[in-house]
């Protein structure tokens, strides 16, 4: 009742401040689920906070917590509600003056988006990621998820574009064929090879590299498109390796 005595005009205000003092009841500590009334009551401010940078970044930082343990949790409509809106807070350049958030931001959203199968939007995102990264690192976990959205679309060429110009910045050698009986040699060779270690692959330890891994991860995406737009026997040399 006592709500319905404030005027329409500060309820903005109201919520604004309420996430505020929530927020600094916290103290730092994680606010575990509650983080999501903190940050949702702040954002009713989003007039005040974007007139001083430090705070929109910090509000940023608040709704990318809040989308992060969205999705964390498997809330993915809830996770891109708080990610989208961390990234209305941040100002027009942050992609020059906070380019890690931007990055990490940007791709998290994007999964979000993807989540909700809103593809296009996880698209237009991630093209914008795309051209904002400053090196190959940086792109290949976006390159990898828009070939997965392309994939689901049945954009398969488009998907083997992509896969094999990565591979090929990967310094990996795409061949555009592969004979039938470098195919039958390729699968000798990797039953051979499976059989001289064993199960000892499957026990062993991950390998910490990043760029082995996205490697592996490029050509399953392209051995699955190759099964759609190529030859057999490319499909067989994409899987072999």
């Amino acid at each position: 009742a006592a709500y319905n005595l404030i005027p329409d005009s500060n309820k903005k205000e109201f919520h604004y401040q309420l996430g505020k003092v929530l927020n600094s009841s916290c103290g730092g500590i994680d606010a575990e689920d509650t983080i999501f009334t903190i940050a949702s009551q702040i954002n009713h401010g989003k007039e005040w906070i974007v007139k001083d940078k430090d705070l929109s970044i910090a509000i940023a930082e608040l709704n990318m917590m809040a989308g992060k343990r969205a999705l964390d949790g498997c809330d993915y409509k809830t996770a891109y509600s708080f990610l989208a809106a961390a990234i209305s807070f941040l100002p027009e350049d942050h992609w020059e003056s906070h380019y890690d958030l931007s990055l990490r931001l940007n791709f998290m959203t994007s999964s979000a988006a993807t989540s909700c199968c809103q593809y296009d939007e996880a698209e237009q995102l991630l093209r914008r990621g795309l051209a904002n990264a400053r090196c190959l690192d940086d792109q290949l976990p976006s390159h990898l998820l828009l070939s997965q959205i392309l994939q689901s679309q049945g954009k398969v060429n488009d998907v083997y574009d992509i896969c094999s110009s990565i591979l090929r910045e990967l310094l990996e050698s795409i061949p555009e064929s592969c004979t039938l009986s470098k195919s039958s040699e390729m699968i000798a060779e990797t039953l051979n090879l499976y059989e001289e270690v064993g199960d000892k692959w499957l026990k062993g330890e991950k390998t910490d590299d990043k760029t082995l891994n996205a490697t592996l991860q490029f050509y399953s995406a392209i051995a699955l498109a190759s099964y759609f737009c190529k030859s057999y026997s490319m499909i067989v040399y994409y899987t072999c390796k």
